[in-house]
């Protein structure tokens, strides 16, 4: 195991800023702080030993130590406009340049940057990504939020449709990284922009919340579904589907799922319906088929925000469909 010179100093200043998150008096006690960042590691540990078994043990605890960066970058969301500016460009910087130097470990890195955000937000909210969040009833600032969401998603799915893959997927992962410390430096700051776009936020959450679950959901998508037909049928559930099924179950009276009362009948088929036919074009039949799940684990009443939900559930659903279909191993698929 050799460790190359971008290795150490990464491990090094990454181990000193997460000395003093852990030391910072607006977070609480030891312990509760560690859990995220212990817990982002080890699940990244996971995922990339059954992804990759023969990746190297160095450039293995590099990607580990970029998700313990990534998970502790959300602390500073709000409560230290410095430390998150440092921390944010020294995540980004390194990002690139191990990308650059390494090669073909970008969907690692973004796996590593989704599990230790999405960690991250899990603490920093106040256990809100695991906890159901309150249901707006007013319907024309859900319809707003939804609008802007599905606004969105045409722009990033056009990206991927006019430019190659790998160049789409870091136009996106910039523009991920730009709105997170923009937020994150409003959000302190309290500018104009932020004067103007707290109107759309919910009034049990915190600024910038939405956008982040959304960006963590996107980079999932991207980390582990690499076939660009999946992703963007990953992306039309994740920003069409989604505002959609909101938009029709809030705006049109119908009944309610029997096994959660937060759903519409009609809302669900909105779902189902936004899914498969968008979807037919990549892949023919198949696209009722993804719908229909999509649709129903989207209807459960999960504790998971929905843009974490639907990426998850679109993963797994890709990786069991290509298995069963080209018979290829589980993980070979990340």
């Amino acid at each position: 195991m050799v460790f190359e010179i971008f290795e150490v100093f990464f491990i090094i200043l990454s181990t000193i800023i997460g000395f003093f998150y852990l030391i910072d008096k607006n977070h609480e006690h030891l312990i509760k702080r560690i859990y995220p960042l212990a817990t982002s590691m080890l699940i990244t540990f996971i995922v990339l030993f059954l992804a990759n078994p023969e990746m190297g043990i160095s450039l293995l605890i590099l990607v580990i130590f970029f998700s313990l960066i990534f998970s502790i970058i959300p602390f500073f969301y709000g409560f230290n406009k410095k430390a998150l500016l440092f921390t944010m460009i020294f995540a980004i910087l390194s990002f690139t340049y191990a990308d650059y130097i390494y090669g073909e470990i970008l969907f690692y890195l973004i796996i590593a940057f989704s599990i230790g955000t999405a960690l991250g937000i899990y603490y920093r909210s106040g256990l809100q990504v695991f906890k159901r969040k309150h249901i707006s009833t007013d319907k024309v600032l859900e319809t707003k939020r939804d609008i802007v969401h599905i606004f969105l998603g045409l722009i990033v799915i056009s990206i991927f449709f006019v430019y190659p893959l790998h160049t789409a997927i870091y136009i996106t992962m910039a523009l991920i990284f730009l709105g997170y410390l923009y937020n994150g430096i409003a959000y302190q700051s309290k500018n104009r922009l932020y004067r103007k776009l707290i109107d759309l936020e919910r009034n049990d959450s915190i600024y910038g919340l939405g956008a982040l679950y959304l960006g963590v959901g996107t980079s999932l998508l991207i980390g582990f579904i690499h076939n660009p037909h999946f992703l963007i049928i990953g992306f039309i559930a994740l920003f069409f589907a989604d505002p959609i099924a909101t938009i029709t179950g809030i705006n049109i009276k119908s009944p309610k799922l029997f096994y959660n009362k937060h759903k519409s009948i009609l809302g669900s088929f909105a779902f189902f319906a936004t899914v498969s036919i968008l979807s037919y074009y990549f892949i023919g039949l198949y696209a009722l088929l993804f719908g229909a799940m999509l649709a129903f684990i989207e209807s459960l009443d999960t504790p998971v925000d929905d843009n974490i939900a639907i990426a998850v559930a679109m993963i797994i659903i890709y990786i069991i469909f290509l298995t069963l279909t080209q018979q290829l191993p589980l993980m070979s698929l990340i």
